[in-house]
């Protein structure tokens, strides 16, 4: 039999480099997936444990937490935007479970306006007709229990949470919201409105 010759060394050398090549281009746009992922979600919390103890979360909450970090910029996006049309439909079943089954979207900040979930739903709530279900006041509770820093967020027009809410008329969640953050009472918005100059102003738009 004919043995064929061993190739020559160049061949296994430029293999070796186009390996190295692609891996140096897969390499930034790895990355670019993370610095995007990152933007998009601010968690509050740390994943890390740092004292040893394997309690600090619960099974169902670490598996929220695995499954929210394997998903992909758009699908993060697309589950954010859901849970905001249902919030703006009022439809109150929908974002519980949105917000039960992806727990990360209560502490996600919408880039565009800096606002967190608990801001829309502070407005959508509010001014309520006899034909629209009021939101349940566990749906809020939930929110903020997982997440209590929210109601300190300003978003881009220096609307607190309670702004939101005295704006919409939204009795239950202004209840809620002060005794969460009192001193919110005080806070102006970037228009030097206090939420009870907004609270006045919803009056003549919707029945308390």
């Amino acid at each position: 039999s004919v043995q064929r010759p061993d190739p020559p060394d160049s061949v296994y050398q430029s293999s070796k480099e186009t390996n190295s090549s692609q891996n140096v281009e897969s390499a930034p746009q790895l990355e670019v997936a993370n610095l995007v992922r990152a933007s998009l979600v601010v968690h509050a919390r740390s994943f890390i444990d740092t004292d040893e103890n394997l309690d600090d979360f619960d099974e169902g909450e670490e598996q929220a937490i695995t499954r929210s970090m394997s998903m992909s910029p758009s699908l993060i996006t697309k589950r954010y935007q859901q849970a905001l049309c249902a919030i703006e439909a009022k439809n109150w079943e929908q974002v519980s479970y949105l917000t039960h089954a992806n727990p990360w979207l209560m502490e996600m900040k919408d880039v565009r306006n800096d606002q967190y979930l608990i801001h829309s739903l502070a407005l959508y709530s509010g001014g309520q007709t006899a034909d629209q279900l009021s939101i349940p006041e566990e749906l809020v509770m939930n929110m903020l229990d997982y997440e209590p820093g929210v109601v300190h967020r300003l978003d881009t027009e220096g609307y607190l949470p309670l702004h939101m809410a005295a704006a919409s008329g939204n009795i239950m969640m202004i209840k809620v919201l002060g005794e969460k953050f009192p001193a919110a009472a005080s806070v102006q918005n970037h228009d030097g409105l206090l939420p009870l100059h907004l609270a006045v102003m919803s009056c003549a738009l919707y029945a308390t």
